[in-house]
């Protein structure tokens, strides 16, 4: 008989697993409340560490008597083991327990010769706090999660516990590890934002040197936390809180390849929702997954060895390494980066026939057919051709005055670069010596229309960017418009996301269709939503920059809002007296001369649109601000607001000679798409019509500018398969959005 033990936030859950496909909990073992339990057995006795839980100290349980009973106690021996540790570590070889987490304190016992009063070894090593630990033969793997190192201790002597070696891990935030039994390979993760899993050669503990990373395919640069790693013979199983468990082929420490996943949790990108542990460690071959949002998952896995793929990448002309030359699978973007001597591993999980395609600055990008077996090493090397470098030079000028645009915004992307620049106060911007080849070009300052252009580098140029007054933000990158926070709560940056009971609380990407990939967010954290949302207390305060609107005829506000608003029970219900008030003020200090342009009440929970004209009778003033409010008005309320893609434009300038329409007819062809994707519209308005293709996530994969009298347009579809959307804007409208397949 199996049974799984889970750790719960007020005990530990003793679950039959008799019928792995209905988990029945047996026992109940309660517990004071805590967000963390942690679990390890040895002959029978299961051994319960709880952090921040009122010192409720060790707790151990018989399991020999199971299915019958579960006894427990918590020992009183001294008061070593009455106070709080994070986590527990157990060399079952040895039948050593090592706590960690016990305040500054790491302790060892020794639970052989009396399991229900453990000896104590060892009451303090190691020189800091440890978060996590792994033991195996005579090292202590310690997870120094404050100080972001993972520390390697010797424990041969159990009284006498010295450090042999450390590293910083990528993110500094060490949360996890487990090391192979011949202690030669770690791996690694910190519980933060778009970290890796790492791999690293511990051979000699006073050298450790990185050898690969791992994000989840598809997710770097997503705000994936992982949390935990554990090993399985040649594989090792990674718990990503909301993307689920991700089994990794480590047979090659130095090219690591997913080869199967499970997603846990179905809701949208957060950072502490979802799969919380995994284990793979019953005699079945079952795998334990505990989701802090879902329970108890079972599974039974099918390991499947990696069909790798390396080789070296060089210079056709010198034979020298390329350094950072990035791989990349063309179905599913996959990318790896050579290393500082040029080697490369990458992989997938089925075998078959792959195009990748190999790229580097300087570099003419190439590509080839590989065919890839399971279990089985291909080695393709690449020899790349350097390409011609040419000056670029940007010159940003007024439409109006042709006066230069001084410290405005450049961003030059190409196939394997992207950067942002400053113009000067002659409206210049040097970008250098850029590889030849196509480069989309974007460019804005707070009070002028962004600009456009795709640009093909053959020899050196400077090129004039005319930039027509008026107001447009979509919060690009680097583009550092200077908007006024009178609260922390108001945070710029790439929406990170919550949810509450499985429902999407703060947004988990900026609105879709604009420039870049940032909004304005309210406390854009990944905590959990009640502890990270717009608490009772006064409004909170986000104003733009100054406008100058004494030019306007009458100016209209665009831009896209996200307002959650619900109570924070299950039932989720939507409470009408909290908002997102949009104000158009003459005054910031005061508040004087001021009109409310739109109030926001909904719990949509996604981006909307929104239009509102400035009335007739407001004085338009050269130094007007928009000014965003956002007030909880009560207690046990759901709140949070995101604010994105703003523009002002001339409501009657725009009425004439014709208007827009509110709807274009969008046929596409041929759908499903291969390759090319043929656009024809047959009703249009005066206006250019801006075009994208973004995924369901948001993400813009293509743009194109069309003019008023156009009614055809050829696009690229994306490589990767799947979902998106052809979207069209007029005057910065959204008036088509029109689905295709990427086969």
């Amino acid at each position: 008989m199996e049974y799984a033990l889970v750790g719960l936030g007020n005990g530990l859950s003793v679950v039959s697993l008799a019928d792995p496909t209905l988990p029945e909990e047996q026992f109940f073992i309660p517990g004071v409340s805590t967000t963390w339990r942690d679990i390890k057995i040895y002959q029978g006795y299961a051994y319960v560490t709880s952090d921040n839980a009122d010192h409720e100290g060790l707790l151990i349980v018989d399991l020999n008597q199971l299915p019958d009973a579960a006894p427990y106690q918590y020992p009183e021996i001294g008061n070593y083991l009455r106070g709080d540790c994070h986590n527990i570590g157990l060399d079952e070889a040895e039948g050593i327990i090592y706590l960690s987490g016990c305040g500054n304190i790491n302790k060892i016992l020794d639970p052989k010769t009396d399991p229900w009063q453990p000896a104590l070894l060892n009451s303090s090593y190691g020189t800091d706090y440890a978060h996590d630990l792994y033991t195996v033969n005579d090292r202590s793997y310690l997870c120094h999660i404050n100080t972001g190192r993972l520390s390697i201790y010797d424990i041969s002597d159990k009284t006498d516990v010295p450090l042999l070696g450390s590293i910083q891990t990528p993110k500094s935030f060490t949360h996890s590890v487990w090391a192979d039994a011949t202690d030669t390979y770690a791996y690694a993760v910190d519980e933060k934002a778009d970290a890796p899993v790492t791999s690293y050669d511990v051979s000699d503990p006073s050298d450790i040197k990185p050898l690969d990373t791992y994000f989840p395919l598809g997710r770097e640069g997503a705000g994936v936390v992982p949390h935990n790693v554990i090993g399985h013979e040649d594989w090792l199983l990674v718990s990503h809180y909301s993307e689920g468990v991700r089994v990794l082929d480590i047979s090659r420490p130095d090219n690591l390849v997913e080869v199967g996943y499970f997603d846990t949790f179905l809701g949208p990108q957060v950072q502490y929702s979802g799969n919380w542990g995994v284990y793979p460690g019953l005699p079945s071959g079952r795998v334990l997954v505990s989701d802090r949002s879902n329970g108890l998952f079972v599974f039974t896995p099918d390991y499947v060895r990696a069909a790798f793929l390396e080789g070296t990448v060089t210079d056709a002309q010198t034979g020298a390494p390329v350094v950072g030359a990035t791989l990349r699978f063309t179905d599913n973007q996959l990318e790896e980066q050579s290393r500082d001597d040029g080697s490369y591993g990458s992989g997938r999980a089925v075998a078959g026939s792959y195009e990748v395609l190999v790229f580097a600055l300087g570099y003419a990008p190439q590509t080839a057919m590989v065919t890839l077996e399971n279990g089985v090493v291909t080695v393709r090397d690449f020899s790349l051709e350097p390409v011609a470098k040419h000056a670029l030079a940007i010159r940003l000028f007024d439409a109006e005055t042709n006066a230069p645009v001084s410290n405005g915004f450049v961003r030059v992307r190409g196939t394997a670069s992207q950067n942002v620049y400053t113009a000067t106060t002659q409206g210049l911007v040097a970008v250098g010596n850029v590889n030849e080849g196509s480069y989309e070009i974007l460019a804005g300052r707070w009070g002028y229309r962004y600009q456009t252009l795709t640009l093909d580098v053959s020899g050196g140029q400077t090129v004039e960017l005319a930039l027509e007054r008026g107001y447009e933000d979509d919060f690009v990158p680097g583009f550092a418009n200077d908007w006024n926070i009178f609260s922390g709560i108001w945070m710029r940056g790439r929406p990170l996301g919550t949810t509450h009971f499985g429902l999407p609380a703060a947004p988990a990407t900026d609105a879709a269709g604009d420039y870049g990939d940032e909004a304005f967010v309210t406390r854009n954290s990944q905590e959990a939503a009640l502890d990270n949302d717009v608490d009772a207390g006064p409004s909170v305060w986000l104003a733009s920059p100054a406008m100058d609107l004494t030019g306007y005829d009458q100016p209209v506000i665009q831009f896209e809002a996200w307002l959650v608003n619900r109570k924070t029970d299950s039932t989720q219900s939507a409470i009408p007296d909290d908002d997102l008030q949009v104000w158009l003020v003459n005054d910031l200090v005061t508040g004087a001369d001021a009109v409310l342009l739109r109030t926001i009440t909904g719990a949509e929970a996604n981006w909307q649109g929104y239009v509102a004209e400035v009335p007739a009778d407001f004085i338009l003033s050269n130094q007007a601000y928009l000014r965003l409010e956002v007030e909880d008005r009560g207690e046990d309320h759901l709140l949070e607001a995101g604010f994105d893609h703003l523009r002002v434009v001339d409501g009657l300038a725009n009425a004439t000679p014709e208007p827009a329409p509110t709807t274009l007819e969008v046929m596409l062809s041929p759908n499903p798409v291969v390759e090319m994707l043929r656009v024809r519209w047959t009703s249009v308005g005066a206006a250019p019509i801006d075009w994208q293709i973004v995924d369901a996530s948001g993400r813009v994969h293509a743009r194109a500018t069309t003019p008023g009298n156009a009614r055809e347009l050829t696009l690229r579809a994306p490589a990767a398969s799947g979902v998106y959307f052809l979207i069209g804007y007029q005057d910065g409208l959204p008036t088509s959005r029109t689905r295709f397949v990427k086969s």
